[in-house]
């Protein structure tokens, strides 16, 4: 058995590393196709500094792999409902991370009907329920059987190569947003971190501060 996956249920590290890589592409096409639609011209709507990848959506798909994926031969209006909630608090924590870890708004549904605290609302519950249906249902299958025609080390090799590649990125894109912050609130550099960011990562206009 090829790529160490028992089944095609099976999970292991590597296999989220795979399902993180995915899930933070096809997230990355979800967010700007939708944007681009809504405003009438293409709009990149990356997460990250480096690549086509958002990685909410990456974290998305992991824990819907992991908590979902036992439960797929379920009525698909209980999994969409599954999907649904367990996507909403992901959301409405996250929110919650960023604006109390580092001072960031990376969302606002305030303008919406039915939303919670500005962090979640109905209308985007209701497209974690069926975007994690569709992908427990659909997408996590195929990963699998694609992943299983890997060899062992090809498997692991480029899962580690993901790995190293979005934690630099998820981490200068952390350290670029926060010294953001900190020049708009007229905070001097004062150490080679603070240059470094300074020099090689300008503002970014899309991002949004709490004060």
């Amino acid at each position: 058995m090829k790529a160490g996956i028992e089944d095609k249920e099976g999970l292991d590290f590597f296999l989220l590393i795979w399902i993180f890589m995915i899930g933070s592409f096809a997230g990355y096409w979800i967010e700007t196709v939708c944007v681009s639609l809504e405003y009438g011209h293409f709009i990149s709507m990356p997460g990250v500094i480096y690549g086509p990848f958002n990685q909410i959506y990456g974290f998305g798909a992991v824990l819907y792999a992991i908590f979902l994926q036992r439960v797929r031969e379920r009525k698909i209006y209980v999994i969409f409902l599954e999907s649904a909630f367990l996507g909403a608090v992901f959301e409405y924590l996250s929110s919650v991370f960023m604006e109390k870890f580092v001072g960031i708004a990376c969302w606002d549904y305030s303008d919406t009907l039915f939303n919670l605290n500005g962090r979640i609302s109905l209308e985007f519950t209701i497209a974690w329920g069926i975007i994690g249906a569709v992908f427990i249902k659909s997408i996590y299958p195929r990963i699998c059987e694609k992943v299983r025609h890997l060899s062992k080390k090809e498997y692991r090799v480029l899962a580690c190569v993901f790995l190293i590649f979005m934690s630099a990125n998820m981490t200068l894109t952390l350290g670029s947003q926060i010294r953001q912050k900190q020049r708009h609130e007229n905070i001097e550099a004062t150490n080679s971190i603070q240059r470094f960011f300074d020099a090689y990562y300008p503002d970014d206009p899309k991002v949004r501060y709490i004060k």
